[in-house]
């Protein structure tokens, strides 16, 4: 209020200004490798799915899959978050999965992003179900083949007498079970008086070859005449299966 001739009247103006402060969160990785359980060969090929994030293991069986930071969000320093992992079967191996990957808060920092205080929210993974964590936190899936066995059972014909016949049960006839690559996998001594044949331990599905020795066993009085094998060539193409 100006009310005298001449007077000067002094008008403060006060501003505050406050630093600019904001949030943000980051996305976490998970490392995944991939092994054949009997070889421990990297399996390159194997497509996994982490709540949509797909992804397939290279030539080194290994893979990395990002939980993005929208699907984390700020925290409250102790409540987890979970996810799943799952895999695609593949042809002659064993399903596996799914698995629980869990995620939880792992405290905050402050950084300056374009001049403004951003408060970053962290997240780790602390564990995927029925995995551990190896070296530089890479979890490694093992996956077994889908197997099946093979039995060979040996039938002597043409024994004329009892005596003949006795022999003939306890003799021993050789069997080389061969891969499609005609590699020897099983090598199996079958007597004719055993019902149930030999069989082998379990092998990876797919065809084998199987040959009976040339060294048979004598039996006084007769001459060994080589038949015919039931089936010389075997398919093994369902898990658990027994071929006879």
């Amino acid at each position: 209020e100006l009310d005298e001739d001449g007077e000067t009247v002094t008008v403060t103006a006060t501003n505050y200004y406050e630093k600019k402060v904001g949030d943000d969160w980051e996305g976490v990785e998970i490392k995944l490798h991939k092994i054949d359980t009997d070889t421990k060969e990297n399996l390159e090929g194997f497509e996994f799915d982490l709540d949509g994030v797909k992804g397939t293991t290279d030539a080194d069986g290994k893979l990395t899959l990002e939980i993005a930071k929208d699907k984390l969000g700020k925290h409250d320093g102790t409540t987890a978050k979970t996810f799943t992992l799952s895999e695609t079967k593949k042809d002659l191996y064993k399903a596996a999965g799914p698995w629980t990957v869990t995620v939880e808060p792992d405290g905050t920092r402050t950084e300056e992003i374009n001049n403004v205080t951003t408060t970053i929210y962290q997240w780790k993974v602390t564990g995927i179900s029925g995995l551990t964590a190896g070296e530089d936190a890479v979890y490694e899936i093992e996956n077994e083949k889908e197997k099946g066995k093979i039995n060979v059972k040996k039938v002597v014909e043409g024994m004329l007498t009892a005596e003949a016949e006795a022999i003939a049960v306890e003799k021993e006839f050789v069997f080389t079970i061969k891969n499609a690559a005609g590699t020897e996998v099983a090598n199996l001594k079958v007597k004719s008086g055993d019902a149930d044949g030999q069989t082998t331990e379990y092998l990876p599905l797919g065809t084998y070859t199987i040959e009976e020795s040339e060294n048979v066993p004598a039996i006084a009085g007769y001459e060994y005449k080589r038949g015919e094998l039931s089936a010389s060539t075997v398919e093994l193409d369902e898990d658990g299966e027994t071929v006879t």
